[in-house]
């Protein structure tokens, strides 16, 4: 039964997305498990489905469990008949039965983003695109400090290096080991590498980059220093003859970006909670009625680093989850990367 499940969930995924069969092997062998999987079926056939990849949530000075929804896809001909919208649910009540506070997601389209909305998620995650071109460079002159080298393997100290510099942040989904062998395998179907920089024998920075035709594609940056940053671009273009142009996806906030990725509350309280802790100075009240969860409706107080739930008060002004939720993410600028979105 297992297998036919999962069968038919990759010939949807093939209907449903543009992918190459080689990725399809990998997500189905390195992602995919029955487990993780959700679907919606019709006369015992699968109409929909839907993973939940588990990704840790860096907040303020705590990690937070999250499901990442990947995959969403329904057959065109099920399609505008309140289907993935039953899945979602389906989705939100697994994660409220494991005590998972956060749900995230990456819209397959554009149009997508207004559509998730309407099940409570907030785009909090945002990217932007930067170009650099060879005669960017033609003035930088490179420091003899770094040294550059290309490897395919993500090691423990490689590993440590991420996970420090994203929990530097206010806010960060974070990579665990097994996850990042499947960003590596990924990145192989497009004969990448990892490029590391070191300073003597400490890590400094690291890329995960692709090339194709004349363009450097650079997946990941992380850097001790702008600088940095600078000198493994002059690298790049000049080790790799032939190349002119580096393109590089970057977080970014609000203000200064595009939307990437969505983030639904699931359990208002505990999210709350951590606010208050990390905020103690913030004294905050309201009303909010979540339609969808209700477990989340109620009156919530913020006050001296405590936060407090009780039933809904007269003369309180209310709110809703995707104001709250960008009230309370925007201005940490979250960060989201390689999310084999």
């Amino acid at each position: 039964m297992k297998n036919s499940i999962k069968k038919q969930i990759r010939k949807l995924w093939e209907c449903c997305f543009g992918d190459s069969p080689k990725f399809i092997d990998l997500y189905f062998n390195k992602r995919y498990t029955h487990e993780r999987n959700l679907v919606i079926t019709k006369d015992e056939k699968v109409v929909s489905a839907l993973q939940l990849l588990p990704y840790p949530l860096k907040v303020y000075n705590q990690i937070v469990d999250t499901l990442y929804i990947s995959g969403a896809a329904t057959f065109p001909e099920y399609r505008n008949q309140g289907v993935m919208k039953q899945l979602i649910l389906k989705s939100f009540h697994r994660m409220q039965n494991q005590s998972i506070p956060i749900s995230t997601l990456i819209p397959a389209e554009h149009w997508l983003f207004d559509y998730y909305e309407k099940s409570g998620y907030a785009t909090v995650f945002y990217a932007k695109q930067q170009t650099v071109k060879k005669e960017d460079l033609s003035n930088h002159q490179p420091t003899t400090a770094y040294r550059f080298s290309s490897q395919t393997k993500f090691n423990k100290e490689l590993q440590s290096y991420m996970d420090n510099k994203l929990k530097e942040l206010p806010c960060s989904i974070l990579h665990p080991q097994e996850d990042m062998e499947v960003v590596l395998a990924d990145l192989a179907l497009a004969d990448g590498d990892i490029i590391v920089i070191n300073k003597e024998k400490n890590i400094v920075g690291f890329a995960i980059i692709w090339q194709k035709e004349n363009v450097i594609y650079i997946n990941e940056l992380i850097a001790d220093s702008t600088d940095i940053e600078k000198d493994l671009f002059y690298f790049l273009l000049k080790s790799n003859q032939g190349y002119d142009t580096i393109q590089r996806i970057t977080p970014s906030t609000q203000e200064k970006g595009e939307p990437l990725g969505m983030l639904r509350i699931i359990n208002l309280e505990s999210i709350l909670n951590i606010f208050a802790q990390n905020n103690p100075n913030q004294s905050i009240d309201f009303n909010l009625i979540d339609s969808i969860l209700e477990t989340n409706s109620g009156y919530y107080k913020i006050d001296k680093g405590i936060c407090i739930k009780k039933d809904l008060q007269e003369g309180v002004p209310y709110k809703n989850i995707v104001d709250v939720t960008r009230d309370l993410f925007l201005p940490l600028n979250p960060y989201m990367s390689l999310m084999l979105n």
